[in-house]
């Protein structure tokens, strides 16, 4: 097994499909071998989570793919830490346009992969990284190659007030709204790239430019990006949901929109605004078929039939709270808007404000903050 060989084969398929491109990011990533920091992670199949070793032949070729890889799952077989996608990493980092001389701080140390691309482009003196967890294997790992970055252990959302001001601050878990402490932490022209997430699924990247000490504001990302929820030492950051139960007949209906939210991500992200706190996502099988579930902490339900044929799909609706009307009205809404892409959206962060706003329209939608 050659890792040299194979990391250069990715870099130069992410290279084609537009992922990496500045020279300098080239020769990080081409430096840094990811088997060190993915020695063995998770693959799910119908029978369940299986461990695989990065050293099999399995595992040496998802290594060295553009794939996010499962790391740790926590007690109820859910993902918590994870090696993401390769052409993700590549492309945050590019769109930081991070220079020679900037201080980064990074949120989410995970694995110590991204620390690693940082610490090799930058020096390790300039690259700070912070998790909840999984810091000390992180730091091992990263000193087995020679790269010493600052980690330390601690509540993302608290960032690094002792090693502020920072010149870019990326972080690699999503986050239900944009702590001040991060923009507070910012150097005058500083930047945030971050996951913003209003609900599962509803969010994508956003860049954030510091306009005042306790005010930043950017667009969104083209191209579509999910992390998992930041994760804190005292409480969850996604309220958990209620269990809906089939009392009582439902409401049927048939809808032209497929319940998958990474199909239509635009949209889903308005529906987050007039959806219930803590609505859900899952999947259940209903009579032998696939029917993706929203659900609300108060009860209510809704599932559509899973179907890619150009057929309408069956809709069910459960509870008091027609969840699945607040999806067809976002569509609609959007729709009338012209489809607006990513691109178009803007977000802007303020002390007791946190707004998203469209430019093509003179909607906005305001951002619960408080959890994250």
């Amino acid at each position: 097994m050659n890792w040299q060989h194979d990391l250069n084969q990715l870099a130069e398929e992410l290279i084609k499909a537009g992922k990496l491109s500045s020279a300098r990011w080239v020769d990080a990533f081409t430096q840094v071998p990811r088997h060190v920091f993915v020695p063995r992670f998770w693959l799910q199949d119908k029978n369940g989570w299986r461990q695989v070793e990065a050293s099999s032949d399995e595992g040496w070729e998802a290594v060295y793919s553009n794939r996010g890889l499962f790391t740790a799952l926590d007690d109820n077989q859910l993902g918590i830490s994870s090696s993401s996608m390769p052409s993700l990493m590549t492309r945050m980092l590019e769109a930081l346009d991070i220079q020679r001389g900037h201080r980064v701080l990074e949120i989410g140390t995970g694995t110590g992969y991204n620390a690693a691309l940082l610490s090799t482009f930058l020096g390790d003196g300039d690259v700070y990284s912070i998790d909840i967890d999984f810091v000390g294997t992180a730091a091992q790992r990263l000193a087995s190659i020679g790269l010493q970055p600052t980690l330390a252990t601690r509540d993302g959302r608290e960032g690094f007030p002792e090693a502020a001001p920072f010149d870019r601050i990326m972080a690699t878990c999503a986050v239900s709204s944009i702590p001040l402490t991060w923009v507070e932490q910012l150097t005058p022209d500083g930047m945030i790239l971050a996951d913003l997430k209003t609900g599962r699924c509803a969010g994508n990247l956003v860049l954030l430019h510091r306009l005042g000490p306790e005010h930043a504001e950017g667009r969104f990302v083209s191209g579509w990006a999910d992390f998992m929820q930041m994760r804190t030492g005292t409480t969850a950051d996604v309220p958990a949901t209620g269990q809906a139960d089939d009392h009582g007949q439902p409401e049927c209906s048939t809808t032209r929109i497929t319940g998958r939210p990474w199909a239509h991500t635009v949209p889903w992200f308005l529906a987050s605004f007039r959806l219930p706190a803590g609505t859900g996502f899952g999947m259940r099988i209903r009579e032998g078929e696939t029917w993706w579930t929203i659900t609300s902490p108060d009860g209510s339900r809704a599932e559509v039939r899973d179907i890619d044929t150009g057929q309408d799909r069956d809709v069910l609706q459960f509870g008091p709270h027609r969840l699945w009307d607040d999806i067809e009205t976002a569509f609609d809404e959007w729709e009338k808007a012209g489809t607006p892409d990513w691109d178009r959206f803007g977000f802007t962060v303020e002390p007791g404000a946190q707004v998203v706003w469209c430019l093509d329209t003179d909607q906005s939608w305001k951002v619960e903050s408080g959890t994250s």
